[in-house]
């Protein structure tokens, strides 16, 4: 008789984990409460243990995959001592206590960080630190808004002078504009960019002028947009210099970096 193991419920409103390690193999003959998977939800990671003893028949799952509440995870075939009332999943009170992870808490320093796993897989292969970022969400809980554009490339972003948060999307050269509620508005570059592929807005700041100002990677020039929407756009002096980053100085001018011009650039607002 073959049994399967299905992510059980994990409390707190949890409803799916990202699997991070299988600690066994097909064929395996696992003692019960031995290690089984390695998960992690929103709020932790931790270990499940096999709920019963028995060979491994089959894994369902692998590691990087997320599976929702109630999907199976791993089938066993009958074993020496396994207990016939632990055939699924719903009975597996104990793997639920051990997953279920206590009240959330501010996140300390190389903790978990209150993100859902398909969020966390992004951060990975971004290289972003998510606990250098401020979760929108409740308890620091982090929240997506999709960019209407697919393969945008969203960049740089900043709050702008207006209250909402202003970015730049390199793929599709424009520039972003989402308010706190996560309403995006979209301003397309195309018609002052210097080259046909577009502008490859990079960087961008709020400007001392109550405006944004941003870098064109490929169009080799600052731009500044009003938080209207209308564009201005400046070139620099040495050709395909490539400006990547721009923030605001003390001396009220605008200073960015031309990655292959090997300069720093300044531009007055006024």
């Amino acid at each position: 008789m073959t049994r399967t193991f299905v992510l059980p419920d994990l409390g707190e409103g949890l409803v799916e984990a990202e699997i991070r390690a299988v600690l066994v193999h097909e064929g395996d003959v696992v003692k019960e409460d031995s290690p089984l998977l390695e998960v992690e939800t929103d709020k932790a990671q931790v270990e499940i243990p096999s709920p019963f003893a028995g060979r491994v028949e089959k894994i369902h799952v692998e590691p990087g995959q997320t599976v929702k509440v109630g999907q199976p995870l791993v089938s066993f075939a009958d074993g020496a001592g396994a207990p016939a009332s632990l055939a699924s999943a719903p009975a597996a009170a104990k793997p639920a206590a051990r997953a279920a992870p206590p009240a959330p808490a501010p996140a300390v320093a190389g903790g978990p960080v209150a993100a859902a796993p398909s969020t966390r897989r992004l951060a990975r292969e971004m290289g972003v630190d998510l606990h250098a970022v401020r979760g929108s969400g409740p308890a620091g809980r982090i929240t997506e808004f999709l960019v209407p554009t697919a393969n945008s490339g969203p960049r740089g972003i900043t709050a702008g002078p207006d209250g909402n948060l202003w970015f730049t999307e390199l793929n599709a050269s424009k520039i972003g504009r989402i308010t706190p509620a996560g309403r995006i508005t979209e301003f397309h570059l195309i018609a002052i960019c210097v080259f046909s592929v577009g502008c490859g807005p990079f960087g961008i700041t709020a400007g001392p002028d109550g405006n944004l100002w941003f870098t064109e990677f490929d169009g080799n020039a600052i731009g500044r947009i009003t938080p209207s929407g209308s564009f201005s756009v400046f070139g620099i002096p040495t050709a395909k210099s490539r400006p990547e980053g721009i923030t605001a100085g003390p001396d009220g001018n605008l200073w960015f970096t031309e990655a292959i011009g090997n300069k720093i650039g300044r531009i007055t607002t006024s």
